[in-house]
């Protein structure tokens, strides 16, 4: 299981970063790939789409549909409240 960093993450609550990187790894994979390019690599849009091979309406996409699945995912293991932005 990858560490991932969270120093480009605001996330308001307490987390074990165990919990986190498990939750991040329960993503789909196009949802948790543009949201690990995205806020813990900290790319931008245009170098997510220039590597992915897609639009930047679909990393805007891709990206707010991972966050409202990973508070899903962290919502159902007890982590309440939870406000992820970048």
């Amino acid at each position: 299981m990858p560490d991932f960093p969270t120093h480009d993450l605001n996330l308001e609550g307490v987390f074990d970063r165990k919990i986190l990187a498990d939750a991040i790894e329960q993503l789909p994979p196009s949802y948790r790939t543009v949201l690990v390019m995205r806020l813990i690599e900290g790319r931008s849009i245009e170098e997510t789409c220039q590597t992915l091979g897609i639009k930047g309406n679909a990393v805007k996409s891709r990206l707010f549909r991972s966050r409202q699945i990973l508070k899903e995912i962290l919502v159902s293991k007890g982590r309440t409240p939870i406000k992820i932005t970048s």
